[in-house]
């Protein structure tokens, strides 16, 4: 399903819904935008800016569960955008059931299909040294190097505590 363009803007009355989903957001009320979510038409909640804004929704209320089947959602309707791949393994770490070992399984994909995108490569960083396979986590964090901002990369590496354990290695660059 392609992405709506902005001249297929979301129809009225569901646009008034969203923009309050997207204030009560912004005003640090989750369930009060989760609810004005709740109020969109069937048709509009399959819509990328929809899904995106109940994923976030989802995350700031601790939904892991809920989060994961949206961004499934995400992943099956909008394979090419990138967002919905981190999401689903964010979620999938974070949720009954879920785990490290299942979230980097659902990225690997996601790695090869966006060979450009940093933010892969660093999760996937992040997992292998969860797991404790320090040299995979080294190897996709160099890999997330090669393909963003290091400066930016480095600076978050050394912030994350995923990745203590590479922090000596990382601070000298090798």
């Amino acid at each position: 399903m392609p992405k709506p363009t902005e001249s297929e803007a979301i129809p009225l009355p569901a646009r008034h819904h969203f923009d309050a989903a997207v204030g009560w957001m912004l005003l640090g009320l989750p369930a009060d935008a989760a609810l004005e979510l709740d109020r969109l038409p069937q048709p509009v909640c399959r819509r990328a800016e929809v899904l995106e804004l109940r994923w976030e929704v989802h995350s700031a209320l601790g939904q892991w569960t809920e989060g994961y089947r949206t961004a499934t959602q995400q992943v099956a309707l909008y394979p090419d955008e990138v967002s919905g791949w981190l999401h689903r393994a964010y979620a999938a770490r974070r949720m009954d059931g879920g785990g490290v070992a299942h979230a980097s399984g659902l990225l690997v994909p996601a790695a090869t299909r966006f060979p450009t995108e940093p933010l892969i490569r660093f999760n996937l960083a992040c997992y292998a040294a969860v797991m404790g396979d320090l040299e995979g986590a080294w190897t996709w964090y160099c890999k997330a190097l090669a393909v963003g901002n290091p400066i930016e990369l480095r600076a978050t590496a050394l912030s994350d505590p995923d990745l203590e354990s590479l922090w000596p290695r990382i601070a000298v660059g090798s």
